[in-house]
């Protein structure tokens, strides 16, 4: 995993040119580490950083925590910088994967985007690989709007399916350029 030093972290990747407000900072980060390390509950993700996406430098941050009775709490925040497209949810479910993989879907609760409805399900998937100098860069994947398409459900019957796939569903995993993701199983 790769860490930024900047007060401000940064940008979950969309599917075109919607981003995140990098409002969460590593403060998540550390609320959900404790919880992991104590054994409390079940699997947790969390990270934020940035990238770039078709010349366009985008941040993100997310956090995602399963509860001991099995809830999960958590969100994300996206933003493009360039245009300033925001996208923002609520996470509601989380799977840990092999090789340090998880998968977070749930609802989106704001888009400036006009390809995001809010209301719709989404779902992406991170890949935590390490740290330290020569730990290649951790990973994440564009976020996905499922519900988009005629016919999608967009109850949580869509996000708990998503959250027990494999990943085959979501786009291709992208080396972030800055930042760390964290996934405890």
């Amino acid at each position: 995993m790769k860490t930024l030093s900047l007060a401000c972290t940064v940008a979950l990747l969309t599917a075109l040119t919607a981003g995140c407000d990098a409002s969460l900072s590593s403060d998540a980060d550390s609320a959900i580490a404790p919880a992991a390390a104590a054994g409390a509950g079940g699997p947790t993700a969390s990270g934020s950083g940035h990238l770039t996406i078709n010349n366009e430098y985008r941040t993100f941050s997310f956090h995602a925590r399963e509860a001991a009775n099995g809830t999960v709490s958590g969100s994300f925040n996206l933003q493009a910088r360039q245009t300033g497209n925001h996208l923002k949810g609520n996470v509601t479910c989380v799977t840990v994967l092999p090789n340090n993989r998880a998968i977070m879907a749930g609802f989106i609760t704001e888009a400036d985007e006009s390809t995001f409805r809010v209301g719709g399900n989404f779902a992406f998937m991170v890949e935590d690989n390490g740290s330290g100098n020569g730990a290649p860069p951790d990973q994440l994947t564009l976020v996905n709007q499922f519900s988009i398409q005629p016919g999608f459900p967009t109850d949580q019957s869509l996000v708990d399916f998503l959250c027990a796939s494999n990943g085959s569903a979501i786009l291709p995993l992208r080396p972030i350029e800055g930042g760390n993701i964290t996934v405890r199983s």
